[in-house]
């Protein structure tokens, strides 16, 4: 049988946050968040170089940044995930992970069955 391990209270080994390493997060967040941004002015120089239309290179940045707002929504995500499967475990072990990892499919499709047959209103 498997079961959860939890790591040690030992707190020797504990890693503390200082307020150089916190600054250093800080900085390094600001600077992948910026890093999205920094295209945006240049794009009609860079855009003729690459035999693009102004339109397409801005089009770049903006692909760019829906990208980055996808990847943080998946990593978010996932971590509530993570988070909720374990309080999960937690309590009922793996019967109540895998029963409310089917009810999620479960309300989607009963959802769609409601919803999704709904008379459309009509343009005229």
């Amino acid at each position: 049988m498997c079961t959860l391990s939890r790591a040690p209270q030992d707190k020797q080994h504990a890693t503390r946050l200082t307020r150089g390493l916190i600054t250093l997060f800080a900085f390094s967040c600001g600077a992948i968040v910026a890093n999205l941004y920094y295209a945006q002015p240049i794009t009609e120089l860079i855009g003729p170089s690459l035999q693009m239309s102004s339109g397409s290179a801005s089009l770049i940045v903006s692909l760019t940044q829906i990208n980055a707002l996808y990847m943080t929504s998946i990593f978010v995500g996932g971590g509530i995930g993570s988070a909720l499967a374990s309080a999960l475990y937690e309590r009922g072990g793996w019967t109540l992970v895998a029963s409310v990892a089917l009810a999620f499919p479960l309300i989607a499709f009963i959802h769609f069955l409601l919803v999704g047959r709904m008379p459309r209103p009509s343009n005229t």
